[in-house]
């Protein structure tokens, strides 16, 4: 983090008054570029003035990376992007599968052998007392993911997934092997979906359980 912090401050010191920059900076080493006001290096059009000055590799590798993650598994790197991104929330830009090549070198330029590399734990919570390896959790995040892209309005969709892990959970509490139990959530999904919309329920019920799940 020091060797980081002292060459982002290298790049910023020609670019941003004193006064704000050690404002901004100070001497924790904590934030990089962070400060009170937000980012010191965005300009007032909330552009980058590292990227625009010194190229995109110039930056912090946090923000090279945002808004994707990257988690390693036992099956291969995945890689998710966060809904703090502005962009992503309105949908913008490409589809991760269409951004591969780009997303590769990243990985490989920024990631790799890097504290944002995260991992997996040997088991997944389900919920407080279920757990999966990851071959079945692997599963259940594929299927969940697929019930989110099905056609129709999003609360129908996003009740349909909790639908799916609310019975995923009943069947393996009941003792059921992971394959029943999961092939038994998904085919009652509708149904189970469709009485959880009949309920009233809080606005982001569905988006809170979801993101719980």
């Amino acid at each position: 983090m020091g060797r980081e912090y002292e060459r982002v401050r290298a790049y910023l010191t020609p670019l941003v008054p004193a006064n704000r920059l050690t404002a901004a900076l100070g001497s924790g080493r904590q934030a990089l570029h962070l400060g009170p006001q937000g980012c010191v290096s965005l300009t007032d059009d909330h552009l980058c003035r590292i990227h625009a000055a010194y190229g995109a590799e110039a930056k912090p590798v946090t923000c090279q990376i945002f808004p994707f993650s990257f988690t390693r598994t036992p099956t291969g790197v995945r890689v998710g992007i966060s809904y703090a991104c502005r962009g992503v929330l309105d949908g913008a830009g490409a589809e991760l599968e269409q951004q591969r090549d780009e997303l590769t070198a990243l990985y490989s330029s920024a990631v790799r052998g890097s504290p944002f590399l995260h991992a997996v734990p040997d088991r997944i919570a389900l919920d407080r007392t279920l757990t999966l390896d990851w071959s079945a959790a692997e599963v259940l995040i594929d299927g969940l993911a697929e019930e989110l892209c099905f056609a129709g309005p999003l609360v129908e969709r996003m009740a349909r997934a909790r639908a799916t892990v609310d019975g995923l959970r009943q069947g393996l509490g009941d003792g059921q092997a992971f394959s029943k139990a999961h092939w038994q959530a998904v085919a009652n999904a509708p149904v189970a979906a469709a009485a959880l919309l009949c309920q009233r329920r809080p606005p982001d019920f569905f988006s809170n359980a979801l993101l719980r799940a």
